[in-house]
């Protein structure tokens, strides 16, 4: 022989212990089947990025579709999945928030919101098969060198829980998110969060919080114009005009200087005060006057939970009102309407295979 021969160990009685074999790891994929599948791909792409179904950034960009098609098949993403859930931000791919969450649950871990609001979100996960529950939380104090942004100072809820979400997302299912672990969210932000990191649950205390308060307390000024909630509709202005006149009367503006122009202006993505008085109008003639079943409705169409009706998008307003006006819609259709994260359904690996 050549070899050394090593003997197997015994239990004593001449009968060989069971030897436990490691688990097979996933069979590494042949880079010309890769070259072949891209090339599939890319003719996909190069018709998809012709279309109005692709977001703006793909449109016209073939290259940019293919390497996303790609990159979401990897995490067993549809194409359409994945060119909607998969953005670019300055030379970083990442995913929405509502994507990781998606991808998340697919995976057949579990995430979840418990707390969402204007000055904290708090998400929590579990990883599974195990019983530990993880959790992230993120409030205005921690966020305060973000709070400054266009986005966090017109949508502070939405951007607390993308936030939360990505970090509870990276805690239970890093293997999951594979070489995607930020969210757009993030990346707009200009965030350098390594994949690790431990989410910061330390709360200001009281007396913190009250000596900050006093020192930085303003002169007195007039009351500002009352933000418009999901359970008090007498409180939302019909215009714009009807805010300026409250404004000349001494209110405090709720917007930043230049900011009244870009609500009115097309790309202004913020819900408009007609789409307000439309909005609640049409809770009423549904019969939905509760806070909580409005909130559960818009949550329903739009596939995030939103303290107050400021906080919509002008699409997302339009896509609430049209379930609302709809003439077969009679209740709010809690169960009836799939959301966001039940849309991805497992699709074959393009070329074959899985």
């Amino acid at each position: 022989m050549t070899e050394l021969a090593v003997r197997p160990a015994t239990n004593g009685w001449g009968v060989v212990d069971h030897i436990q074999q490691p688990a097979p790891g996933p069979a590494r994929q042949d880079l010309a089947e890769w070259v072949a599948q891209a090339r599939e791909v890319a003719n996909i792409a190069d018709m998809l990025c012709r279309t109005s179904f692709v977001p703006k950034a793909f449109q016209g960009k073939a290259a940019e579709c293919a390497a996303a098609i790609l990159a979401g098949q990897e995490m067993d993403m549809s194409p359409m999945a994945s060119l909607r859930a998969i953005d670019v931000i300055e030379g970083k791919p990442g995913l929405t928030a509502l994507g990781l969450r998606a991808l998340v649950q697919s995976k057949g871990h579990e995430i979840w919101v418990h707390e969402s609001t204007a000055t904290r979100a708090i998400v929590k996960g579990r990883r599974r098969g195990s019983d530990k529950v993880e959790s992230s939380t993120w409030t205005m104090d921690r966020a305060k060198h973000l709070a400054g942004k266009d986005n966090w100072r017109k949508q502070p809820t939405a951007m607390l829980l993308a936030r939360a979400t990505a970090e509870c997302a990276r805690l239970i299912a890093a293997d999951a998110l594979l070489g995607m672990p930020y969210s757009t969210e993030e990346l707009a932000d200009g965030a350098d969060v390594p994949v690790s990191a431990v989410p910061d649950t330390t709360e200001a205390k009281p007396t913190t919080a009250r000596r900050t308060a006093r020192r930085a307390q303003p002169k007195a000024e007039p009351a500002p114009v009352p933000e418009p909630s999901l359970e008090d509709p007498e409180q939302v202005p019909a215009t714009v005009a009807a805010i300026d006149d409250a404004v000349a009367a001494g209110a405090s503006a709720p917007w930043q200087p230049g900011e009244r122009e870009e609500m009115t202006a097309d790309s202004e993505p913020g819900i408009t005060d007609a789409q307000i008085t439309k909005l609640h109008t049409s809770f009423s003639k549904q019969g939905i006057k509760d806070r909580d079943a409005k909130s559960a409705f818009i949550e329903q169409v739009t596939g995030r939970r939103v303290g107050s009706s400021k906080e919509l998008s002008r699409r997302e307003a339009m896509r609430v009102i049209d379930a609302l006006e709809a003439p077969a819609v009679e209740e709010p259709p809690y169960d009836d309407e799939p959301g966001f994260d039940d849309d991805w359904p497992t699709v074959p690996v393009i070329g074959g295979g899985q």
